[in-house]
């Protein structure tokens, strides 16, 4: 998958619970697999995006320390690590479409980080409605009948959220790991497109092999 770091690192109130489930509308192991052209899954790309320290990254982030030893400045640059081989590449059509890649993939996280924050409320709202319904339980047990019954009443109605919460809970659920399959299946895609790209590059000369 892509992380996006800014500067030295980065690798991601209560709601309504119909805005909840609302959002749901919208996560495994990796082999290090030798591919054909003689690259493997855990190619590392590192792409720097002009004027910033903004930095994207597919692979492994120990490349980091390598990857900017090779920028001049601020310069927009991609580093390959493949194999054991290193590459910088500054051509601008090879660096645009690098970014095209990067950008599906951070947006797909950008969506799981939203919900994983979503799922954070739920679990501190229905903490909340657990901790009310024992207090009215503490109260009922000395309340006099009719205090009591009121009690009850407002029990039943938290007992009714907390089981709505559930269900939203059970749906961010099955759409985090709808999520999840889906980051994997665009990290995949992305590694293919880089190793495509890379290949590319290099058999027109526009990647510089770092010795």
């Amino acid at each position: 998958m892509t992380r996006h770091l800014a500067v030295s690192r980065r690798s991601l109130l209560p709601v309504a619970v119909v805005a909840l489930m609302a959002l749901v509308g919208l996560a495994p192991g990796h082999a290090d697999l030798a591919l054909a052209d003689g690259s493997s899954e855990h190619d590392t790309y590192i792409l720097f995006a002009e004027g910033s320290r903004s930095i994207d990254v597919s692979g492994s982030v120990a490349e980091l320390a390598g990857a900017r030893a090779q920028r001049r400045g601020l310069e927009a640059m991609l580093y390959v690590r493949q194999g054991r081989a290193s590459y910088v590449i500054r051509d601008a059509e090879t660096l645009r479409q690098a970014q095209r890649i990067m950008k599906a993939e951070d947006e797909l996280s950008a969506r799981q980080t939203e919900l994983g924050s979503k799922q954070t409320e739920l679990g501190k709202l229905q903490t909340e409605l657990a901790q009310e319904q024992s207090r009215l339980a503490a109260l009922q047990s000395h309340a006099a009948r009719p205090e009591a019954e009121r009690l009850i009443r407002e029990q039943d109605v938290l007992g009714r959220e907390i089981g709505s919460l559930a269900k939203a809970e059970d749906s961010l659920g099955r759409g985090e790991s709808i999520l999840g399959r889906g980051q994997a299946e665009l990290a995949q895609e992305a590694r293919v497109n880089f190793q495509r790209l890379f290949a590319d590059a290099l058999s027109r000369g526009l990647a510089q092999r770092i010795e």
